[in-house]
């Protein structure tokens, strides 16, 4: 009985530990912002023969893939998907690189219209204040967009001293769906 407890708490103990996963891109007023959810999943469910092969496999990039996002008007659009490759030329042990697979995903159009996006996404719009330990950096300003159909149809900004007031000490990059949907009434009085 007692090897049996040991190894389910070494097992335990590995769930407590996981690699911070490469993060999609949203390309929005001329800044790159990293994604916290993976757009394209859902697609690929649908379309298994579209989503791209690779042989290198990472712990830290599960799906074998970076897809990057790009806002063009209100709607947003599939502009690039890599992934990683082999680096012959290199002479380091295990080197990769990045390789656009795009067109293999689009052939004949430079973007893609992403139309099941249906999302509230938090971004860091202003400057970086203050690293708290456990949560990154946190800015002074922010802005929530609203997503319906790969359509942005509602954006608010606001300052970190606003969010403080409602939500206390709440980092913004971890509310869930429910309190972004709070956030966005608020935003909206």
């Amino acid at each position: 009985m007692k090897p049996i407890i040991t190894l389910l708490i070494i097992l335990s103990s590995f769930s407590c530990y996981s690699t911070i996963q490469h993060k999609d891109f949203l390309c929005y007023n001329g800044e790159a912002y990293g994604l916290k959810d993976y757009y394209l999943e859902d697609y690929f469910e649908k379309h298994p023969e579209k989503k791209p092969k690779t042989e290198i496999r990472s712990s830290a990039l599960w799906r074998g893939y970076i897809a990057t996002f790009t806002v063009y008007g209100n709607q947003i659009y599939l502009t690039d998907l890599q992934i990683q490759i082999q680096d012959k030329s290199s002479n380091e042990m295990f080197a990769t690189k990045w390789k656009s697979v795009y067109k293999d995903f689009s052939p004949n159009s430079d973007r893609y219209l992403i139309k099941w996006i249906n999302d509230l996404i938090l971004l860091p719009i202003g400057e970086p204040i203050d690293y708290e330990d456990g949560h990154g950096i946190t800015h002074n300003q922010y802005e929530l967009i609203e997503i319906k159909n790969g359509i942005i149809v509602a954006n608010f900004d606001f300052s970190l001293k606003e969010y403080k007031k409602k939500f206390k000490n709440r980092n913004p990059y971890f509310l869930d769906e429910k309190e972004l949907l709070t956030l966005k009434k608020e935003l909206k009085k």
